[in-house]
């Protein structure tokens, strides 16, 4: 069965379009709110890329997820010279059996703060949340995280 939708007009279309989504991670957008800006959601050269790709589902995967709650992945490129390309990934990152180590979840707090705060104050706000448990007082932080300094 195929999974293709190829006319955003949200981000939320954006999030849930198989093909937007492989088409970012293919050019190395870094994952996050940037992939859902006006000018990528309504980009032309994107779009007509994104068209290209097909998401199949795969009954078998399909049916380990629902009967183990097992969520795995198989990306497969079949390029214009038909040269294959597979990849599988079993458990994925971020899953509590494969977790970010702190210099990741540090890189993708980075990137996520990026698009709200200055550079200095996510760093601050790394550093006091590394330091959590030794705060007096979490308001200084709670201000920093809302972009009141």
């Amino acid at each position: 069965k195929s999974q293709e939708a190829y006319d955003l007009h949200s981000v939320v279309d954006g999030q849930f379009c198989m093909p937007y989504t492989a088409y970012m991670v293919m050019m190395g957008y870094p994952p996050g709110p940037g992939w859902y800006r006006e000018e990528n959601l309504n980009n032309d050269a994107i779009a007509n890329f994104a068209r290209k790709i097909k998401v199949i589902t795969d009954p078998e995967m399909d049916r380990i997820y629902f009967e183990t709650d097992e969520v795995s992945a198989r990306v497969e490129v079949i390029t214009q010279t038909g040269e294959t390309y597979t990849k599988f990934v079993d458990i994925p990152k971020g899953d509590p059996r494969n977790q970010l180590t702190k210099t990741e979840v540090e890189e993708k707090f980075r990137t996520q703060a990026s698009y709200v705060l200055n550079e200095e104050d996510i760093s601050i706000s790394i550093k006091m949340i590394n330091d959590f448990e030794n705060l007096d007082n979490i308001s200084q932080l709670m201000a920093i995280l809302a972009g009141a300094t």
